[in-house]
């Protein structure tokens, strides 16, 4: 879906129409479909009443709530284990550009879920339905869109629909990225901290955000006039950036 070139040239992520159309079409699906289940109500009610019944299965939860603490920190540890195997295998450097775009849509992405959290100021499932259901703790934060699944997909679709290597590690990884972010965004509505409707919506903000961040990635890499070279020598300072974000969503995880 995209062609990412490493030349002696500078570096130039190319997002083609199909793939910009795409992304755009199922953002704006996603937040009309989020609003209309916000709206609507009893769909996001009944789902997450419906869930009561995993506070009954300790290790199920227990699971859910690994991947609600944690799901981001192993989407980052992917990417570090994609970049050490890329000293080995020579195909995997194709993802090399992809880095940068990955932390353009964390920051951005994870940014405006928060302000628009503020904005829409929707209370918790615990708060509209206490009594119905199970989980009382509730966040300090509002609830729609989920910052979790604006996160979590906002880290790991950048690499999902934009890498292009060949090699069956690479299509690995994306399936693992992808699947760990679904598994958050699960999560959330499991445990009861998010309706339906609140994780749809932070899903469409993360895809909005790729388009900017690779305009911004390529922005960057013309600027500077990074080419093949001068892109292997910024992986690795990429990479200590990979490992403090993988320390802070760790004591971040923790808190929580």
């Amino acid at each position: 879906m995209s062609e990412n070139n490493i030349r002696d040239e500078t570096i130039r992520i190319n997002l083609t129409r199909n793939t910009y159309t795409y992304i755009v079409t199922s953002s704006l699906v996603l937040w009309l479909i989020a609003a209309s289940l916000w709206m609507q109500g009893t769909i996001d009610w009944n789902i997450i009443i419906a869930h009561n019944a995993l506070y009954e299965q300790s290790i199920i939860s227990g699971i859910f709530e690994f991947f609600t603490k944690y799901g981001m920190v192993l989407i980052a540890g992917v990417y570090i284990l994609n970049l050490l195997l890329s000293y080995k295998i020579e195909n995997l450097k194709s993802s090399y550009p992809l880095y940068v775009v990955v932390l353009f849509s964390f920051g951005l992405g994870g940014i405006a879920g928060d302000l628009l959290k503020e904005v829409f100021d929707r209370a918790r499932p615990a708060v509209e339905l206490a009594g119905q259901i199970i989980r009382t703790h509730v966040s300090a934060s509002p609830a729609f869109p989920s910052g979790h699944a604006t996160k979590s997909m906002a880290l790991a679709l950048p690499f999902f629909l934009l890498s292009s290597g060949s090699h069956h590690l690479n299509r690995i990884f994306k399936i693992t990225v992808f699947s760990i972010a679904i598994l958050v965004c699960y999560a959330r509505i499991a445990l009861q901290a998010h309706y339906v409707s609140d994780v749809l919506a932070g899903i469409g903000t993360a895809i909005a955000f790729v388009p900017i961040a690779v305009f911004l990635s390529n922005k960057i890499y013309k600027l500077n006039r990074v080419d093949e070279k001068k892109l292997e020598r910024m992986v690795t300072r990429l990479g200590f950036v990979l490992l403090l974000l993988i320390l802070y969503l760790t004591f971040e995880g923790t808190l929580r």
